[in-house]
């Protein structure tokens, strides 16, 4: 269960990944294993997106500005 967790270094989405890991588990019937990755994969996932990310970047997410040029962006669908 340990040997999944150096991924989390990787990128941030990385996160991702140890949660369906944590769901395969969870299907296994390893409840014990599966709820605690699971939540060190979400508390990660949380960690660097609202936190980490923004204090790097010196703010929110540049990602609605960038894509706002695209004509399928949420406030322009009919």
């Amino acid at each position: 269960m340990l040997a999944i967790l150096p991924v989390l270094l990787l990128k941030e989405d990385m996160a991702f990944l140890v949660l369906a890991f944590a769901a395969i588990l969870w299907a296994q019937r390893h409840r014990k294993h599966a709820a605690v990755l699971g939540t060190v994969g979400l508390g990660w996932m949380v960690l660097v997106v609202f936190v980490l990310m923004p204090a790097v970047r010196g703010g929110e997410s540049d990602l609605a500005e960038r894509y706002s040029s695209s004509p399928r962006t949420p406030g322009r669908l009919p």
